[in-house]
């Protein structure tokens, strides 16, 4: 008859069962690449099937052998559920795990020896050695890991150059130093691929140690969050630098066609408003590409860049001897402004996340255009009480010094945010050429499409109001501080009015407060053309605002909503494009039409086109907000500490 257990026995029996539990669940390669992944961010089920290149059915086995060991928790939101590790001390169970086997099972050793060291001599900088390079300044650290991941935590001054990207992203890469480059733990291919490929394109490249299972919690930054509330200082900071940004062209507003009539002597209307067409073509230009660089090379520097290009317009404009040399600065002031303002949207949309993008965009827009409102009514008194040059501009100059020193020394990049909302997605990021990001917001998607119209018609009636309406208030024996009053009432009804449509668009959605929007700019428009007497141009000019406020922040909003955020930034400057070439079509119409039928025809011209244009909307695009828009997916919640 056999011996009884011991109570010793007994309980060493029980416990060993449980602890072969977790050796069971790990008996696994599939889930040890699992956990690895889960080590750096949390993921769907979706998106680790992709990853590990197996079926979701198979995945979804795996996941459950772990949560059964309490190795992984799970977050159901809907039909979706997100996986994340129990706690660090599973981070650092898998890197000892994969330490142990380094060291005594020779197969795996010869393994990655003959992977990422033999074959083109690829062995990695231990932990000192990088620290000396990067000390010495003679290397840049890239993090060749997907965005999520690199926002997730990285090595401090590591930049982000997912592996997908890599050769889109060469031109932030010195040839003149060397490229060192890691990723996640001991069996991750993305370093050694990129070094090879670097190699192979001439670059100095060499692999930095990976991190491990355990290593992005060793390295871990604060994690990034999504929101107003979490990103105060920073939104605030922007909305005062775009504050600067709107009041650099405010200063232009109720001078520049005075100078053109009474100090250059031009008197064709559509010479007069030429400044317009350059500027609204430089701009639309310059936001293309603002949008396309702020997904490259980062936001920021498009910004400084943006306010560098500022600093020679107000000299430009006080001295400017010929009409030339004004149509010189306002092509820099458009180049300007697109990089800036355009910079400035973008980086507000990443701070603020889907839950608060109309609010968002409202204070932008706020900022901006009470900005240029305050700067045109400055610079119309200071002209009726010294004279249109050169003192008006000196506002300019200070304008430029404070937003270049803001940009320069305060504002962080924010890329990374925008990575943070891409991790939260059902729907993998898209990496989406040019070509395609152009011919989707322009032509194929039609809520982007008819948004991108949309814009244009708006600043098609902003550069009429902007270059004909100040020759129609003198044509009406209005004296200059009375047009510059006038030049204010609009943009800073426009402004303020933001604060209030931006937000409002989150609740009620997008597309009606776009239709009425433009009804009422239609309105403001024919009743201007219409008017003789103070009273009637102030009407116009509020109820311009009013229509304005109601489309311009919704417009920017509908944008973030459907384009993804791995190319939104792009999304942006296509969108600014169409819309800020109205400015140029409308100073060319409303000159034109101007010269032939009068200053008045050309007013009801623009009224007509603005209401056909809601006309569009209302008939052609989709609610956006709430995620209706087909394009994107739905947005993932941020697990919960």
């Amino acid at each position: 008859m056999p011996k009884p257990a011991s109570p010793a026995r007994t309980f060493k029996n029980a416990a060993y069962a449980h602890l072969a539990e977790v050796g069971k669940a790990l008996s696994s390669g599939p889930r040890l690449e699992i956990l690895e992944l889960l080590a750096q961010a949390p993921r769907t089920v979706e998106v680790l099937a992709g990853e590990i290149e197996q079926t979701v059915a198979n995945t979804s086995f795996h996941l459950k052998a772990l949560k059964r060991a309490q190795l992984v928790t799970a977050e159901r939101d809907g039909l979706h559920v997100t996986y994340a590790l129990a706690g660090p001390d599973v981070g650092a169970l898998l890197a000892t795990l994969q330490a142990v086997a380094g060291r005594h099972l020779a197969g795996l050793e010869k393994l990655t020896r003959a992977y990422f060291a033999d074959k083109d001599g690829l062995e990695a900088l231990d932990k000192d050695a990088l620290l000396a390079r990067l000390e010495a300044d003679d290397a840049v650290l890239i993090d060749v890991r997907p965005e999520h991941e690199y926002a997730a935590g990285h090595l401090p001054g590591a930049l982000s150059i997912p592996m997908a990207t890599l050769e889109a992203r060469l031109e932030l890469l010195p040839r003149d130093r060397t490229i060192i480059a890691y990723c996640r733990g001991p069996f991750c291919a993305f370093s050694a691929d990129a070094v090879r490929r670097l190699r192979a394109l001439g670059y100095d490249a060499l692999p930095g140690r990976r991190l491990g299972a355990g290593g992005r919690l060793a390295v871990s930054a604060r994690a990034v969050q999504l929101g107003l509330r979490a990103n105060m200082a920073q939104f605030t900071l922007l909305v005062v630098v775009n504050a600067f940004v709107g009041a650099m062209v405010g200063m232009e507003r109720s001078v520049l066609p005075a100078i053109a009539e009474g100090e250059l002597g031009l008197a064709a209307r559509s010479a007069i408003l030429s400044f317009i067409l350059v500027f609204g073509v430089t701009k639309a230009l310059a936001n293309y590409f603002a949008g396309r660089g702020a997904d490259r090379l980062g936001r920021k520097p498009m910004l400084v860049a943006g306010w560098i290009l500022a600093a020679p317009v107000p000299p430009l404009l006080m001295w400017a001897p010929s009409w030339g040399w004004i149509l010189a600065a306002n092509a820099l002031l458009g180049v300007s402004q697109g990089l800036t303002w355009s910079t400035t949207v973008i980086m507000k949309i990443d701070l603020a996340g889907p839950e608060d993008r109309g609010l968002a965009m409202g204070l932008n827009e706020f900022a901006g255009y009470l900005a240029v409102a305050l700067s045109a009514l400055a610079t119309g008194y200071i002209a009726s009480q010294v004279g249109l040059r050169p003192q008006p501009f000196y506002l300019g100059v200070g304008f430029v010094v404070l937003g270049l020193g803001l940009s320069l020394f305060a504002v962080r990049e924010t890329h990374h945010h925008a990575a943070t909302e891409t991790s939260r997605l059902r729907d993998p990021a898209e990496h989406l050429s040019a070509r395609e990001v152009f011919r989707r917001t322009s032509l194929t998607n039609r809520d982007l499409s008819t948004v991108s119209q949309a814009g244009l018609v708006n600043n098609l009636n902003d550069g009429m109001a902007w270059g004909l309406f100040p020759l129609l208030f003198a044509a009406a024996g209005r004296s200059l501080g009375e047009i510059g009053l006038l030049a204010a009432i609009y943009p800073a009804v426009w402004g303020i009015g933001q604060l209030f449509t931006g937000a409002w668009s989150d609740r009620v959605g997008r597309k009606r407060l776009i239709v009425a929007g433009m009804g009422i700019q239609a309105a403001g428009i024919g009743l201007t053309a219409a008017g003789a007497d103070m009273p009637a141009f102030v009407v116009g000019a509020v109820l311009l605002g009013l229509g304005t406020a109601c489309v311009y922040p919704t417009l920017l909003a509908a944008i973030g909503d459907v384009a993804h955020p791995s190319w939104r930034a792009s999304a942006v400057g296509v969108y600014r494009l169409w819309r800020d070439l109205g400015y140029a079509v409308g100073a060319l119409l409303a000159g034109v039409v101007a010269d032939l039928l009068g200053l008045s025809a050309a007013a009801y011209v623009v009224a007509a086109l603005t209401f056909a244009s809601g006309a569009v909307v209302a008939l052609r695009m989709r609610e956006t907000c709430g995620g209706a828009a087909p394009m994107r997916g739905a947005i993932l919640p941020a697990r919960r500490s």
